[in-house]
């Protein structure tokens, strides 16, 4: 995965006259707040340094990238007089939607790109199954798992599914669900118990489900032996139960909490519209009871388990996917992130700290960074390809920031194969941790996908980055292999669809002649959606799309509507 860390960046080079460090990027930050490892503004001359008096001192090291003796440089400088331009005229528009108090509560829309169309009807699709009714009517509706299928569903979210909702504290959850069962085996009815605590119990046990090998789940004591009904029952009944606890007249950090996990439920399920509803919710909910404040009076959960909860809101609203506002405000995104504690922690043998949040902490750092994209194609005076250039060289900065048994490339190390068989959840995470960035990679370089068809020369390398990232997507989905259970969750089957559209995107206007593959790359994601489409109904809806679209294009029938 060399092509992620390749620099986008204005750089000048220096002769090597010491001995230098070797990096696979030059630093922002300054040697004097480095070397006293505090955060530096990364302008030269810093404030920190300007306050300090070292003014004159302040620079950045000089390292080795590439063989080179490289320094990095500010690529700031004059602003030219469309820049100008463009900045006066963006601060009119910044001013008159300031005035304006119907302008001013909305976002400035972002450029559509043709995707956005086929996403757009990939997501709000109608596909939740209308034989099912939407909630549960009542308790006796509800099956009710046996106490040792219960305690094995709970372990198994602990190990599994806890790190990826980040919504529950363990050993404090446990011990809530041996309190339940105790309630149940002394005759107490689900109707007299907390029901913001049942929509989270009953969200966690379909979650659980969802990524549960078949043979797993054959050892459970199901209710019933068709696991998906099971599945989906419990689904029902973790919405129904949100609704008793009236969640929308009161609102309390339980309500965050099962909407936080239900988000690995809702798309899988079909129900699209209602994760993007309860998600708006969720962050509202958060707003009103200061989850987005640093400090908040919360006493349910610890304050960095708040902050983990928040961060899970947070990327899961970047993640959704298509052409949709957030309710996100600027403020939001101060929310310290997440840390690494010492309980839950391991150690390896050359003395590395390894811990399930590491993976929170890339996913929140990456939502944070695709936010700063957004705002940039907002309201910067930069241009879409400026702006691109940028989120791609802090796309860089992220995967250094990755714990080495995270980064991409680290397949097949021997420590790294030790570790994932001691803990296997580590390759999902690895794997996922990737396809992330590549994803990432693909929206920022996406954005330009009409200036590439009227200025092929200008935007040559952001088309060759999108093509090679939605290869390198397939690639990874078809040879980095993870059993078909750990994929069942929706991100996998979006990061496939949006490869594989973007190569037939290309195949309409002929751009791909010169790349014969193109059409068995799109057959390969089609193939990957099919094998989970069963447990998954986006995958469903994804091949259909692809497959059409395939069609199409081996008629030479192009038929894909541009955005406007």
């Amino acid at each position: 995965m060399s092509h992620m860390t390749s620099a986008i960046a204005s750089e000048r080079t220096f002769p090597s006259l010491r001995a230098l460090r070797t990096t696979q990027r030059a630093p922002k930050s300054c040697r004097n707040c480095a070397a006293r490892k505090v955060r530096c503004d990364k302008s030269i001359p810093c404030s920190r340094c300007i306050k300090r008096g070292e003014a004159d001192s302040c620079g950045r090291e000089t390292v080795i990238v590439r063989g080179q003796a490289t320094t990095r440089s500010d690529d700031v400088g004059t602003l030219t007089y469309d820049e100008l331009a463009r900045e006066n005229t963006r601060l009119r528009e910044a001013l008159s939607e300031a005035n304006d108090p119907v302008q001013s509560s909305h976002h400035q829309a972002l450029p559509p790109t043709d995707d956005d169309y086929y996403e757009g009807a990939f997501f709000r699709a109608s596909i939740a199954p209308t034989h099912q009714p939407a909630i549960l009517m009542t308790e006796i509706d509800v099956l009710l798992p046996s106490i040792s299928c219960s305690s094995a569903l709970i372990e198994h979210d602990e190990k599994w599914n806890s790190w990826v909702h980040y919504a529950l504290e363990y050993p404090k959850f446990a011990q809530e669900h041996m309190q339940f069962l105790s309630d149940i085996q002394n005759g107490i009815s689900l109707g007299s118990m907390e029901a913001s605590w049942l929509a989270i119990y009953f969200a966690v046990i379909a979650a659980t489900l969802l990524v549960m090998s078949e043979e797993c789940a054959s050892d459970l004591d199901l209710p019933t032996d068709d696991v998906r009904d099971v599945q989906r029952n419990w689904y029902n009944a973790s919405l129904y139960f949100l609704h008793k606890a009236d969640f929308l007249r009161h609102p309390r950090i339980h309500t965050v909490q099962a909407i936080a996990i239900q988000g690995i439920l809702y798309v899988n399920a079909g129900d699209w519209e209602l994760y993007r509803t309860m998600w708006a919710c969720a962050i509202r909910i958060s707003q009103m009871i200061g989850l987005t404040r640093s400090q908040s009076a919360i006493t349910e959960l610890s304050q960095e388990a708040q902050h983990r909860l928040w961060w899970t809101i947070v990327i899961c609203d970047w993640m959704g996917g298509g052409p949709t506002s957030s309710l996100l405000r600027e403020e939001d995104f101060d929310v310290p992130l997440p840390t690494v504690t010492e309980e839950g922690s391991i150690r390896t043998s050359n003395r590395n700290q390894i811990h399930p949040v590491q993976y929170h902490i890339f996913m929140s750092r990456t939502a944070r960074a695709h936010q700063r994209f957004r705002r940039a194609l907002r309201h910067s005076h930069k241009t879409k390809l400026e702006a691109v250039r940028a989120a791609d060289e802090e796309l860089a900065d992220l995967i250094d920031t990755l714990p080495s048994h995270l980064q991409p490339d680290i397949g097949g190390a021997e420590l790294i194969s030790d570790l994932e068989r001691r803990l296997p959840w580590i390759r999902w995470q690895r794997v996922d941790a990737t396809l992330v960035l590549l994803y990432h990679r693909l929206c920022l370089h996406r954005i330009l996908q009409k200036d590439w068809l009227q200025e092929p020369v200008t935007f040559a390398s952001a088309r060759a980055v999108s093509i090679k990232t939605a290869k390198d997507i397939i690639w990874i989905s078809q040879n980095w292999e993870l059993p078909v259970n750990e994929r069942r969750q929706w991100p996998f089957a979006m990061y496939l669809f949006c490869a594989g559209l973007l190569l037939l995107r290309e195949a309409q206007h002929g751009l791909l002649d010169d790349e014969p593959d193109w059409v068995s790359e799109v057959e390969k994601c089609i193939s990957y959606l099919d094998q989970i489409s069963s447990w998954n109904a986006i995958a469903d809806q994804a091949s259909d799309i692809l497959r059409q679209l395939l069609d199409e294009a081996k008629c030479h029938r192009f038929s894909l509507p541009f955005a406007t």
